[in-house]
């Protein structure tokens, strides 16, 4: 996955290791995180400010086509 991080006006693209296409993006209610879904049967929590995967689920039998955040950012 590629995140596009914007901090003071600079443009920082970092690489979080999903090895098939992303299918699906969603930013945290508050914008300090962005969940990943992938063809590659896994999903992702990364922290915006330093990129930090803090969730990786590995247990996904099929493509994961759908992440979200409820309204209080879980």
């Amino acid at each position: 996955m590629r995140v596009v991080r914007v901090i003071d006006g600079t443009v920082v693209l970092e690489d979080h290791g999903h090895s098939e296409c992303v299918t699906s993006v969603a930013f945290s209610p508050n914008g300090t995180m962005i969940a990943s879904g992938s063809g590659d049967k896994t999903m992702r929590v990364v922290r915006v400010i330093d990129g930090k995967i803090v969730l990786e689920d590995h247990g996904h039998s099929d493509w994961v086509t759908s992440v979200a955040f409820s309204p209080d950012g879980r």
